[in-house]
C-alpha cells in the first residue's frame, strides 16, 4: 500500500555519503545558502585543503578540529586553576587556533582569509587574530598576568564577535544584551 501511494523508486536518492561539492547531486541536496558557501563566486569548486575527501569526511574534519579546539581550550582552565597562567593561556590559544584552522576542510585556508577580510568582519579578524599571536608568544615567553589576562579577554570578545559575524542578527542581540547589561548599573 505505502508503495501505490509513495510509487515506484527507480534509484535511491544519493545520501550525504556520496555528495561531492560542484556535482550534480550536491546543488539538488544542498540547501541554497550551503550550496553557494560551498561553490565560490563563479560556481566552481571551493580550493579547500583536501579536495579528494567527500562532503562528509570534510565536515568530519571541520568537526574534529573544532571538538579537538573546544578540549583544549576546556583543558586550559585546569591550567588556570593550579595558577600556571602561561599554561592556560597557550593551551586556551593553540585550542582557538586548531579550530579556526578547522575551516580549512570545508572552504579551504584562500577563501577563509578572503571571508575575514571583508568589510563588516576585518577589523574583529583582525583583532582576533593579532590576540592569538600575542597571547601565544606572551604565554611562551613566560610574561606577568597583567599582560596576559587582558590579551586573553581581548580574545576572547574579538572571538565572538568574529563568530557573530557568520550568524545573521547575532551581533545585534549581543549588542542588545550588553546594552542591556551596562542600562542595568
Amino acid at each position: 500500500m505505502l508503495q501505490s501511494i509513495l510509487g515506484s523508486r527507480q534509484e535511491a536518492e544519493p545520501g550525504i555519503d556520496n555528495l561531492e561539492p560542484g556535482g550534480a547531486s550536491s546543488s539538488s541536496l544542498l540547501p541554497e545558502s550551503v550550496s553557494s558557501w560551498w561553490n565560490n563566486e563563479d560556481g566552481e569548486e571551493n580550493e579547500s585543503c583536501f579536495p579528494s575527501m567527500t562532503y562528509q569526511n570534510r565536515l568530519y574534519g571541520f568537526g574534529i578540529c573544532f571538538l579537538l579546539g573546544f578540549v583544549l581550550s576546556f583543558l586550559s582552565s585546569f591550567s588556570l586553576m593550579s595558577g600556571n597562567l602561561s599554561s592556560f593561556a597557550f593551551m586556551y590559544t593553540t585550542g582557538n587556533f586548531v579550530a579556526l584552522a578547522g575551516s580549512s576542510f570545508l572552504v579551504g585556508p584562500t577563501r577563509q582569509v578572503k571571508s575575514m577580510c571583508e568589510e563588516h568582519r576585518w577589523v574583529s579578524s583582525t583583532v582576533y587574530l593579532s590576540t592569538l599571536v600575542l597571547t601565544l608568544l606572551a604565554a611562551m615567553m613566560g610574561s606577568s598576568i597583567l599582560l596576559v589576562f587582558p590579551l586573553l579577554l581581548i580574545q576572547w570578545c574579538a572571538g565572538i564577535w568574529y563568530c557573530a559575524s557568520y550568524v545573521p542578527y547575532a551581533r545585534n542581540a549581543i549588542q542588545g544584551f550588553v546594552n542591556s547589561v551596562v542600562g542595568t548599573f
